[in-house]
């Protein structure tokens, strides 16, 4: 009676020992097979990505005596100089596409700080002709999406503030140092066929692969795409992935999240005029 006491302590002593052991060389083995990509899961790896988008630019004087005073898309060229100012004093980069596909698509190191792309819906020639000089200062790079159909050949040969005025095909590769050029349809950019749809939602598929055919012939070859007025749905974005785009971009509020699979889709953030400095610093807040 007074042995199995002992007896019991020592095989409880010796299995304890063995586990301790077998953990111990568990832990040595995780250690030296283990890499920082074993460690760290795809989705904690990721990063979103800030896109902010623009449209139209004035000077403020301009737009203060002008049609556009009260423009929800009209913004002062020293608006647009004090923002980048401030990415740039902030430690900001901006991203070319290339780039972008990388980390969006996780290909690239996540531990890239401080990028954002930046885009101009519509192609207006105010992009061109105030935004970039700015850009180029600043060694920043940007994307225009365009709205092919309503490009002229050549370079109008007076700068009209009153009207909405288009960059010419023939002013793109002067420009091509700072902007990269993408689709926004080409004569599909209206709500023409349906007071409340774009003609792209409505648009048969002969029709839209059509516009989709003109709209390259322009740009040459681009798989990103920039949803007229934000509207999309399933149909026309997987219509849209058969013709060879493949990045979408909404207007869905918030920062790009990095995702995998043959739709990209590319939420964004508006400057609006009315944003001051500090509404445009918390833009890049990473809970926005």
């Amino acid at each position: 009676m007074k042995l199995f006491p002992q007896t019991l302590l020592r095989w409880l002593v010796l299995c304890l020992l063995s586990c301790l052991a077998g953990l111990g060389m568990a832990s040595d083995q995780d250690v030296t097979d283990a890499t920082p990509d074993e460690e760290t899961s795809a989705p904690e790896r990721a990063r979103r990505i800030p896109v902010i988008t623009y449209h139209h630019h004035l000077p403020q004087d301009l737009k203060m005596a002008g049609r556009y005073r009260d423009g929800s898309v009209t913004n002062s060229v020293e608006s647009f100089r004090e923002q980048m100012e401030w990415l740039r004093q902030n430690g900001y980069s901006s991203l070319k596409l290339e780039e972008f596909e990388a980390l969006i698509e996780n290909r690239a190191d996540p531990s890239m700080e401080k990028k954002v792309l930046i885009t101009f819906d519509d192609g207006y020639l105010t992009t061109l002709k105030f935004c970039y000089p700015i850009l180029k200062e600043y060694g920043f790079t940007a994307v225009v999406f365009l709205i092919t159909g309503r490009q002229p050949a050549l370079a109008e040969s007076r700068f009209l503030p009153e009207k909405l005025q288009y960059i010419a095909r023939a002013q793109m590769a002067p420009a091509s140092d700072v902007f990269e050029w993408a689709a926004h349809t080409h004569n599909l950019h209206s709500m023409k066929l349906n007071p409340s749809r774009s003609d792209l939602l409505v648009a048969d598929d002969g029709a839209l692969a059509e516009d989709a055919a003109l709209s390259l012939a322009q740009l040459g070859q681009t798989r990103h795409f920039c949803f007229p007025f934000g509207q999309y749905d399933e149909q026309v974005t997987e219509r849209l992935t058969h013709l060879g785009f493949r990045y979408f971009y909404t207007t869905g509020k918030g920062w790009a999240q990095p995702q995998q699979g043959r739709k990209i889709m590319i939420s964004r953030l508006n400057v609006s005029p009315r944003m001051t400095l500090a509404g445009f610093a918390r833009l890049f807040r990473d809970d926005t």
